[in-house]
């Protein structure tokens, strides 16, 4: 497999990078061609470009997509400071105050 980034060329072995790919691409718009084995690397620069490029339904179908991973990853990141007690103090002083009549109904 040949990796170009920036004009360079490196090889990797193994089929575990191939697997890898296949998984990110089965998950993605992407279309993963097994029989390919070049892998483009960008920039964020050249991202970047790419997507202000994007056919409005292209760029609607992409922010989508990318509004659904960011809620991942804050769901994600909220239950692990959860799990990690993180949130605890801020839990005992939101039950005082609710304990206490000083909350205010929205």
């Amino acid at each position: 497999m040949t990796v170009r980034q920036s004009g360079k060329s490196g090889n990797l072995s193994g089929s575990s990078a191939l697997r890898s790919l296949a998984r990110r691409s089965a998950r993605s718009h992407l279309r993963f061609i097994p029989f390919s084995t070049t892998i483009i690397v960008m920039s964020l620069v050249d991202l970047e470009k790419e997507v202000e490029s994007l056919a409005p339904a292209d760029f609607e179908a992409f922010t989508k997509w990318l509004d659904a991973l960011a809620a991942k990853r804050w769901d994600a990141q909220f239950e692990s400071d959860v799990a990690a007690g993180k949130l605890d103090r801020l839990g005992m002083k939101a039950d005082i105050a609710f304990e206490s009549g000083s909350c205010k109904e929205l």
